[in-house]
């Protein structure tokens, strides 16, 4: 799911991010976010039993999460309270996945 916007450069709700001031070598050919694909690899999940959360433990994801003053943002996760269908259909899948394991059925997750 979030691993679509990086490459595609676009939000969890399919708009594309602003494309950058000036262009870099370092980004030819590849979009705002994509430099050397740390960020990227750097998402996590966290799951507990009341829920999970993802993460990008990297310093600067929460600036190109919800921008600067100087900065426009480029989201890679939803926003509160705004689960994209695409990604509630994937979660419930995974949820579905997860239960009827737990019953005793094994069937894993698309």
């Amino acid at each position: 799911m979030q691993q679509d916007e990086f490459p595609n450069s676009h939000d969890p709700y399919g708009n594309r991010w602003a494309p950058l001031k000036r262009h870099r070598p370092q980004h030819i050919g590849a979009g705002p976010l994509v430099k050397s694909g740390k960020m990227q690899g750097s998402v996590r999940r966290y799951v507990s039993f009341s829920g999970f959360t993802l993460k990008a433990p990297v310093p600067y994801a929460q600036f190109h999460q919800n921008g600067t003053r100087k900065m426009v943002a480029r989201p890679f996760f939803p926003k509160d309270g705004q689960l994209p269908r695409a990604w509630a259909l994937r979660f419930e899948r995974i949820a579905d996945a997860a239960i009827a394991r737990l019953m005793g059925r094994t069937r894993r997750a698309a």
